[in-house]
């Protein structure tokens, strides 16, 4: 697909959203919740119609040729429908919420104050069941991810029915590697006594990055697959919350430098550009090489502790 034919279609992809979402929320989801009995039910009702509009969204770019996608086979102790849950996924792309709502129906997610007071996107998420959280400080504690208030408001939903959908870097991730993972999803499960369900969202190539401006769209279409690691159930269970913790930020770390691997092979193999990461933090892991230069490409045969910049 010629590339001016890509921006065109991502630019009526983020026209969609965006007008959808001041439909939605100003017009749609007020109707919708006109048949909800209770506040509790309106929200489900709201957050059903939601699930179907981002499963549309998401095959609008799929049926386009912007992207595709593809789901791992579920695990055999994955929760049963009506039954609460934490999923957290690493976050490589602004569309990560758009793939994971509109597959898993029935989770609410997280939303920083600047979406919640925006005129677009504030009322939807309001409406839809969001949680309004503040953006934490690359220099608090992994403990201090969430105020006491939102820890207690996660632990309320999940106690309430709703799985909840959390990102434990707040943010999207570096071109290059992971963020510092937050820990209060893993605290919110524990509390509530709900299964953790990590996810890892592999994408290439590297798009809609934090930072990257619409129309800087990817040469080739964009692949998203989605998979599975090990759930982990906390009812009844004495849960070390920071034990859990290091462990999944270690299986994260891993499956993350396979990742960067391939999708630096593949940059190689189909001549991209190398991108900026102009998102970069000091307290970003550093696990792969920029994708497509080949002056950093010794780095991959390097042992795994050298490739990090900062400690855990």
């Amino acid at each position: 697909m010629p590339r001016v034919l890509r921006i065109l279609i991502t630019g009526s992809a983020f026209f969609m959203f965006f007008s959808g979402a001041l439909v939605f929320g100003w017009l749609m989801l007020p109707i919708v919740g006109l048949f909800g009995w209770t506040p509790e039910g309106r929200t489900r009702l709201r957050m059903r119609f939601m699930n179907r509009a981002y499963w549309l969204h998401l095959n609008y770019m799929r049926v386009t040729g912007l992207l595709s996608y593809s789901l791992a086979p579920k695990p055999s102790d994955f929760p049963a429908p009506g039954q609460p849950f934490v999923m957290i996924s690493n976050h490589p792309s602004l569309i990560d919420v758009v793939h994971l709502m509109a597959l898993f129906p029935g989770m609410a997610s997280m939303a920083a104050p600047h979406y919640a007071d925006s005129i677009v996107m504030g009322r939807l998420l309001k409406l839809a069941g969001y949680i309004i959280v503040s953006r934490p400080r690359d220099d608090d504690d992994s403990s201090a991810s969430s105020s006491t208030a939102v820890l207690d408001t996660m632990v309320e939903t999940l106690e309430a029915g709703t799985p909840l959908l959390i990102f434990p870097e707040g943010t999207r991730s570096p071109l290059r590697g992971l963020r510092r993972f937050r820990r209060g999803a893993i605290e919110a499960a524990a509390r509530a006594g709900v299964p953790i369900v990590p996810v890892f969202i592999s994408q290439d190539p590297p798009s809609l990055m934090k930072s990257q401006r619409w129309y800087e769209v990817p040469q080739r279409k964009m692949v998203f697959e989605i998979e599975f690691f090990p759930i982990i159930h906390t009812k009844d269970q004495a849960i070390d919350t920071r034990a859990v913790h290091k462990e999944l930020y270690e299986r994260y770390r891993r499956r993350c430098v396979k990742m960067l691997a391939q999708r630096h092979q593949n940059a190689l193999t189909h001549g991209d550009p190398p991108l900026p990461d102009r998102s970069a933090r000091p307290t970003d892991r550093v696990l792969g090489p920029t994708p497509g230069v080949v002056e950093e490409a010794e780095s991959l045969a390097l042992p795994e502790a050298e490739t990090v910049t900062t400690p855990a």
